[in-house]
């Protein structure tokens, strides 16, 4: 589930689509949001340890 997410992410964040006029504002977008949701997966196993 996990490597799922981050392949849907370094998809997004890597090579820039023909459509897309800003590749250098779509990586940043696709690694912020792949932080962001490794961030939360910690976060809930870490309270899944403590309770």
């Amino acid at each position: 589930m996990l490597i799922y997410i981050c392949n849907i992410f370094m998809r997004e964040g890597g090579e820039p689509h023909p459509y897309q006029q800003q590749p250098h504002y779509t990586k940043t977008g696709g690694s912020l949001w792949a932080a962001l949701i490794l961030l939360l997966i910690h976060f809930s196993s870490f309270l899944s340890i403590l309770f």
